[in-house]
């Protein structure tokens, strides 16, 4: 243990990392976030490391070689790895681990094709999806947000950053075996 450290246990600091991030990210971000998170933390609780003082690079580098093991893909591994980089990233402003050891963190480099999600969505399936948020979830922020991607290929994350929900409305009007969904600015 360094004696500029501040004792934490890695419970605590994920949910005190974790009340940061609400106040500045989405609530889907958030949740990946804790879940990625807990699995290190339950990692550390199963090695006995209990106050984050004591957690070491050859610690980090035996939990890195535990999810390569798991036998999760590059995409996958880069996305886990980063989030555990942010999280140690909070923890040395906290003063509870050394500022070199989320440097110790390889997350691995992804290739601009690796990045890319080529799974695309078929009309049909989007139509399913909109039928079923029109009958159960009606103008709710999912509704407005699929359709919206659906309808003018933006990104997910681009809308939620531009977009106020609470400023547009949907109608649906249906025309024999074709629904027309329509967004409208609210007056």
């Amino acid at each position: 243990m360094t004696d500029d450290l501040e004792p934490l246990a890695p419970r605590q600091a994920l949910e005190m990392w974790i009340d940061r991030q609400k106040a500045e990210k989405a609530d889907e971000t958030v949740q990946s976030y804790r879940y990625r998170v807990r699995q290190f933390v339950d990692w550390l609780d199963d090695q006995g490391i209990n106050n984050l003082n004591d957690l070491t690079g050859r610690d980090v580098f035996r939990y890195d070689s535990a999810r390569r093991a798991d036998g999760l893909s590059k995409n996958a591994l880069n996305t886990q790895l980063g989030t555990i980089k942010l999280f140690l990233d909070f923890c040395v402003d906290v003063e509870a681990v050394p500022p070199v050891l989320p440097a110790k963190v390889d997350i691995p480099t992804l290739s601009k094709a690796e990045r890319a999600n080529e799974e695309k969505l078929s009309s049909n399936r989007a139509d399913s999806i909109l039928q079923q948020l029109e009958q159960f979830d009606y103008a709710s922020r999912d509704h407005t947000m699929f359709a919206l991607a659906w309808h003018t290929g933006a990104r997910l994350g681009a809308l939620r950053s531009s977009i106020s929900t609470t400023a547009i409305s949907l109608r649906t009007t249906s025309t024999g075996s074709h629904t027309r969904t329509d967004l409208r600015k609210r007056s």
